[in-house]
Order: structure tokens, then C-alpha cells, then sequence
């Protein structure tokens, strides 16, 4: 046998491997009444339309069909597309017994989506659009009042059901598919739930801590935190639908204005945090520019996701994180570098916040399965790295106590040691007569007017600094020492910050 007859012998094989493995790539779903739960990823068929013109008519044809290709991975993602995504699925409902009637629901589970065009058979068999909705129109849209979309379906025994989901958005597009059973999905809320309230409530219960906290100290830079954690959190909630399901339902438009704003609102307080905790203008006037920069930047994101078009907003949004996350990230290793106490918790805190964000913009841009874990992976790093920086400003306030407490002692000793030296004096006095006798003779004198000598004591006051104090006597500004009146006032300032601190 030649090489031609061989190469042609091979390639009459490929086409009937091929021909037998296409059909089984795209036939239906088969399930039973069994059937809680059901990932649709790999039985998806996608067809992208880049002007966005096709009709369902035209995708349901027999020439539309061959346009349709099985879904590259688990889960359809296209990252960031201005294309048109058709995506059909065939669903067989299989029961055991005929008589068995069950619900079923269609999800799709990726809430910032701009719109979802449902269609489903009539009773011809023809598809027909059955529901419109997306964060493009208000939440009302919905079939179901839930942060995914959900669609009812009637799948009646022993038949099978195409249906077809156009989608699109001028952000990320990706189609988690799911099938469930009416009383499974009932069932699984609690637990969804139980997620939210605990990454949320973990959110607030920071929020509220270091609002105190703030209260009593006065620091700004827990108030620059406060208001990282507000921003960043609301931003979390408006990728989950929560914002839009619960604080602003009614505002298509904020909602997706809402997410490249909040982002770019939180690196903000985000850099100016970092100023002021790591004071970056003692650590290089580079790196202090730096921030400033990226704080400019993002006031300029959020006049794009104000007054221009939600896409490039986005777009811009995500690099303006990606830039500030790596320099925050830089001044905190140059802290560290030089020896800064709360460099080791801010770079510990940063680097968790940074893989849960690297993870989530991967799975953004279509280059990482949309999971649970790659959908909530900047969830969990940012409660992880709002733990840390809670620590690390903990830290630094029992630091600063620490160093406040050790001064103390130290001029508690300072006291001790100089309230030696009064009777020291005493006794120098009593052995020569002539200062003992111009001790009495000026107390007798200073004894008829007590506030004249208090007067004469402040007028008194040596001009080379004032190392008299009031409370001092006679003899100290006659017979003057400058290290002896020096550490005399340093009583008297210890004196004072004791008075304040009581008071």
C-alpha cells in the first residue's frame, strides 16, 4: 500500500469517526423524576452572532442548526464580547412513571448579565420568545423574584424540548446553565442564603467594629477603611444581583453604572488607605505619587461610569484594579523592606485579596470555568484580607500603647529620681547659714503677699527657653542650674500629660 492509498484510507476513516462522534455531541439531555440537579454546560450548543441580526427564525432553521457548536469547556464563556450568544439546549424528560408530575426550572446563573431573550416551544412545536429580562430592565422583569434568572418549563413525559437563550452584554458574557427540579431549587435557598448572610454579615460586623473603633481614636486611617469596606462591599453586592433585587430594583441604569463606579470608588479609599497607614511619602516620594496618580485615575473612572457608556467604563474599571491592587501590593513589600512594623499583616493581606482577584478576572475573561469557587474566589479573599487589615490596624494601636506605656515608666523614673534632689537641697542649705538665712529672710518677706510672689515668679521666667515653672521656688531662680532646672520642668511636664490623661 502507497502513502496516497494509506493517506486516503485514513481520512475516509476520520470522517466516519466523525460522523458517528458529531450526533452524540449534540444529542439530548436525558433525565427522570430522580433528577434534582443538573449541570448543562456540556450539553450546550452555541452559535455567536457578531452583529447581533440573527432572529430566532433563522438560528431554528435547518441551515441556522449546522451554525451552532458544542460549548468549548463545562461552562460557556465568552469573557468580554460585543457579540450576540444563541445557546441551545435539548432537554428529554424520561420518568419512570408517566403518571409522576414534576417542575422543572431553566438557570441561568450569572446576574450581571444586560439580557436574556428566552424561548421556548409553543404548542406547534415552534419556539417562541416566552421571557425577556437581564439587568438592563427592571428587576419586576424577572419571572422570578431571585438574583439568577429563572424560567418555568413544561417538559411533558417521553418528549423532547429544544430551547433556545440569547444573551448579551457589554460586559463579561458567560452562561452557567442549570437544570433544577421546582422543590430542589426550594430546597438549596437556605444554604445560598446562609452564604450571602455570612459573607455580608462578616462585611457589616467589620463595617460597625472599626466605626467604632474610629469614634474613639479619631484615626483617619480608620475611616479611610471604613469607607474601602462600604465601597467594596456594595460593589460586591451589585456582581451578585443583591443590589439590584433589594436596594435599587427600579434603576436599570445604576445598576450596571453601579459596578465600574463602586469599583473604582473602592480603589480609591483603597490608595488613599494605604497613604495614610503606610505613610508612603516617608517611604518614597515615587511611591506616594504613585498612589496619587491611581487616586486622579479613579476619579476619572467614575465620570466615565457616570456620563459614558457602561462597556468601556468596565473595561477601564478592571485595569484601574489591577494597577492599583499591584502598586498597593508594591508599597506594602517596600514597607516591609524598610523595617515597618504593620508592613508583615498589610503584604499577608494584600497577597490573599490579590489571588481571589486574579482568580475571578481569570474566570471574568473567559480563561477559568465560572464555578463557585472562581465566582466567589474575590468574595473569600476579601473577607480574608479585611481580617488581616484589621489585625494589622489592631496592631499598630497596640503598638502605639505599648511605646505610650513604656515613655511613661520611664518618666516615672525621671520623677522618682528628681523628687530626691528637693531634700538633697534642704540639707545644703541648713550647712551654710548665709543661704539658710536668705531662705528665711525671703520667706518672711514672700509671706505677706502670696500673690505677689506667685507674679514676681512668672515675670521671672528666664528668657532662654523657660526652664522655670511656676511651681518652682525662690531658690531655684536665685541659685540657677540649667540641667538641674532643666530636669526639674521635665517633672513638671510629666506632671501636666498626667493631668491630661486623668482629666
Amino acid at each position: 500500500m502507497n502513502a496516497t492509498t494509506y493517506l486516503g484510507a485514513s481520512m475516509r476513516y476520520l470522517l466516519i469517526i466523525l460522523a458517528f462522534w458529531l450526533p452524540l455531541q449534540s444529542h439530548a439531555v436525558e433525565f427522570d423524576e430522580n433528577t434534582r440537579f443538573l449541570p448543562l454546560g456540556r450539553a450546550v450548543q452555541v452559535f455567536e452572532d457578531p452583529t447581533g441580526t440573527a432572529t430566532i427564525d433563522s438560528v431554528s432553521s435547518p441551515a441556522g442548526a449546522q451554525a451552532f457548536r458544542p460549548a468549548p469547556a463545562g461552562t460557556f464563556n465568552a469573557g468580554y464580547s460585543r457579540s450576540a450568544f444563541w445557546l441551545k439546549v435539548e432537554l428529554s424528560y424520561r420518568p419512570a412513571d408517566a403518571d409522576i408530575h414534576n417542575d422543572w426550572l431553566l438557570e441561568l446563573a450569572y446576574p450581571p448579565m444586560d439580557r436574556v431573550d428566552f424561548y421556548a416551544p409553543d404548542a406547534n412545536g415552534r419556539p417562541t420568545l416566552t421571557w425577556q429580562t437581564g439587568d438592563m430592565l427592571p428587576f419586576a422583569s424577572r419571572q422570578f423574584a431571585q438574583n439568577n434568572y429563572l424560567f418555568q418549563l413544561e417538559l411533558p413525559p417521553g418528549q423532547t424540548r429544544t430551547l433556545y437563550v440569547r444573551i448579551s452584554s457589554e460586559g463579561s458574557v458567560q452562561a452557567p446553565l442549570n437544570l433544577w427540579s421546582t422543590h430542589a431549587y426550594l430546597e438549596a435557598q437556605p444554604t445560598k442564603i446562609y452564604v450571602f448572610g455570612l459573607i455580608y454579615g462578616v462585611l457589616l460586623g467589620m463595617l460597625v467594629y472599626n466605626l467604632f473603633i474610629y469614634l474613639s481614636v479619631r484615626e483617619p486611617d480608620y475611616l479611610y477603611y471604613l469607607l474601602y469596606v462600604a465601597a467594596f462591599g456594595l460593589y460586591q453586592m451589585s456582581i451578585n444581583g443583591v443590589a439590584i433585587e433589594y436596594l435599587w430594583p427600579d434603576s436599570p441604569w445604576w445598576a450596571n453604572a453601579s459596578t465600574p463606579f463602586l469599583m473604582a470608588l473602592a480603589t480609591l479609599f483603597a490608595c488613599q488607605f494605604t497613604r495614610s497607614f503606610l505613610g508612603t511619602v516617608r517611604l518614597g516620594r515615587w511611591l506616594d505619587r504613585s498612589l496619587l496618580t491611581l487616586i486622579g485615575a479613579a476619579v476619572l473612572v467614575m465620570c466615565i461610569a457616570l456620563f459614558l457608556s457602561y462597556g468601556p467604563a468596565l473595561r477601564a474599571a478592571t485595569q484601574l484594579v489591577m494597577a492599583g491592587a499591584l502598586t498597593i501590593y508594591l508599597a506594602g513589600i517596600v514597607a516591609v523592606v524598610k523595617g515597618e512594623r504593620v508592613g508583615r499583616y498589610f503584604v499577608l493581606a494584600w497577597s490573599v485579596f490579590m489571588i481571589g482577584g486574579l482568580v475571578f478576572g481569570l474566570m471574568l475573561m473567559g480563561y477559568l470555568p465560572n464555578t463557585f469557587l472562581t465566582m466567589y474566589a474575590s468574595h473569600i479573599g476579601t473577607l480574608l484580607e479585611m481580617a488581616f487589615l484589621s489585625m494589622a490596624l489592631a496592631d499598630r494601636i497596640n503598638h502605639a500603647r505599648y511605646q505610650q506605656e513604656q515613655t511613661l515608666l520611664a518618666y516615672g523614673k525621671d520623677l522618682e529620681r528628681l523628687n530626691q534632689q528637693p531634700a538633697q537641697r534642704r540639707i545644703s542649705c541648713h550647712a551654710h547659714p548665709r543661704i539658710a538665712h536668705a531662705d528665711e529672710r525671703g520667706d518672711r518677706l514672700a509671706g505677706g503677699d502670696a500673690d505677689a510672689r506667685h507674679g514676681r515668679r512668672s515675670r521671672d521666667v528666664p528668657a532662654n527657653g523657660g526652664q522655670f515653672c511656676a511651681g518652682h521656688d525662690e531658690h531655684d531662680q536665685r541659685h540657677f542650674d540649667p540641667h538641674r532646672a532643666s530636669g526639674r520642668c521635665a517633672v513638671c511636664r510629666m506632671q501636666r500629660v498626667c493631668a491630661r490623661r486623668s482629666g
